[in-house]
């Protein structure tokens, strides 16, 4: 302010040089303003000042982290992180920008700097590959690259491009658990680490290769009861799971009689496919082919056909007629020299046999019922097979295990009422068929036939 001559202590000074007068203006010094610097986050760093405080010394922090400075001095802060594992982040308090600071020191000033920590994250997998729908636990594990600080905020899951929730990172780890269903090629996995504050860096990892899924092995296994020959078997087809394997596997089923297809393929379901087949022959081995579906992958497995008898095998030679009555019969590798009677209501089974004579199956007019199958044999005299029930079948191919056989005479079926299946024989003398039903069939397997052709047997293509 003003003294001597000047009344007013402040602002202008208005004088009456009405005489000698002396005035004196007083300057004083304004206090310098402090200015506190301080640093946060995990990272590591320094911050200074372009000129010297009052007390001599720059910002140096830090060093030195408060200084004071003159009155409306522009002081210029530099902020520098230590090293690559520290990242400086931006200013706080009375600066907010992300590069240098500049505060007019009108009054005392603080501001806080922040160096963020940079992080790595790696990500695993507990099983890879992996079972198809096994569950997978991927683990992210959080590092930062300052040692010491902590880790905190959470990690977001990505797989073939979809996402988990947020998983909170504990003691710098998140799993995440998910089963995955079978493909070809690998899964993408990528971990985003996400920190809830400013003093830690963003970083995400990648799975390495992916994560592999392949599909579980399954195991078949076929079961069947144990039948009566002419009767129904029924095969069942268990499709499990391999050891320490979960699941029930789906999808479709074929079964086989050696290479041929027995119907068409069978819907797996609950692990399970079934058939049931009539005829099937003693040593057939019956192949249940799974598949596969997108969790297991394909398997196979057998069973022999279980067929019994009701009277013990006939072989060797006999030198008497044979009559056969009642039940069913297997005769197998015989040779009969005085021909073979079969009765009413019987079942025959002839294989790699030789009968010189005549076959008669049901030779009263009143008997009826029975079924006969002839495979890979002969006959040298007349062959009469009349009013059976059940399947007459006189040879085959070799896919169904029932070649044909060689009759040297006539060969004459009627009234059959089981199915009627005469395929690739050789007859010396003429075929002839009349009231069969159904209709007759080669099976594909057109005979050779020496005498006349007559009757449902008439076409020359049988």
């Amino acid at each position: 302010g003003w003294t001597g001559g000047c009344t007013n202590s402040t602002g202008v000074c208005a004088i009456t040089m009405d005489a000698a007068k002396t005035v004196t203006a007083n300057f004083v010094a304004l206090p310098p303003n402090t200015l506190v610097v301080t640093d946060a986050g995990a990272g590591q760093g320094s911050v200074t000042s372009d000129m010297v405080g009052s007390g001599g010394h720059p910002i140096n922090c830090g060093t030195t982290c408060t200084a004071s400075f003159r009155f409306d001095a522009v002081v210029t802060l530099t902020a520098t992180a230590q090293d690559v594992n520290s990242v400086f982040v931006g200013w706080s308090g009375d600066c907010s920008v992300t590069s240098t600071c500049q505060l007019t020191l009108d009054q005392a000033r603080s501001v806080t700097a922040t160096f963020a920590a940079v992080t790595t994250t790696v990500v695993t997998s507990s099983n890879n590959p992996a079972g198809a729908q096994q569950p997978v636990t991927f683990t992210a594990t959080v590092s930062p690259a300052v040692t010491g600080a902590a880790i905190s905020g959470t990690v977001i899951f990505t797989i073939d491009g979809v996402s988990s929730a947020r998983i909170a990172v504990t003691s710098g780890v998140a799993t995440y658990r998910k089963p995955l269903a079978f493909q070809a090629t690998a899964y993408a996995v990528r971990a985003d680490f996400i920190p809830d504050n400013t003093g830690l860096l963003r970083s995400a990892g990648d799975l390495a290769g992916g994560q592999q899924v392949k599909q579980d092995a399954s195991v078949t296994t076929v079961t069947a009861n144990t039948a009566t020959f002419g009767s129904t078997t029924t095969f069942t087809a268990t499709i499990s799971p391999a050891a320490d394997v979960v699941g029930v596997p789906t999808g479709w089923l074929q079964f086989k009689n050696g290479t041929v297809l027995l119907g068409g393929a069978r819907q797996v379901i609950g692990g399970r496919a079934t058939l049931s087949v009539t005829g099937l022959l003693p040593g057939q081995v019956i192949t249940a082919t799974y598949r596969g579906d997108v969790t297991f992958t394909a398997s196979h497995g057998s069973r022999t056909a279980l067929i019994s008898f009701t009277h013990p095998m006939i072989t060797g030679t006999r030198t008497t007629r044979l009559t056969l009555t009642g039940g069913s019969w297997w005769v197998k590798s015989a040779a009969l020299r005085q021909g073979l009677t079969i009765g009413k209501a019987t079942i025959v089974l002839i294989q790699s046999s030789t009968i010189t004579g005549t076959l008669v199956q049901n030779p009263v007019a009143a008997d009826t019922g029975g079924a006969i199958t002839m495979c890979a044999s002969s006959v040298s005299g007349a062959v009469t097979i009349q009013r059976a029930t059940k399947l007459v079948r006189l040879g085959g191919d070799v896919t169904s295990g029932c070649t044909g056989n060689r009759f040297g005479s006539s060969v004459t079926l009627s009234a059959n009422h089981g199915g009627v299946t005469v395929s690739g024989n050789h007859i010396a003398g003429a075929l002839a068929g009349t009231g069969n039903t159904p209709p007759p069939t080669n099976a594909g397997n057109p005979n050779t036939v020496k005498g006349r052709r007559s009757g449902q047997f008439r076409s020359t293509s049988f």
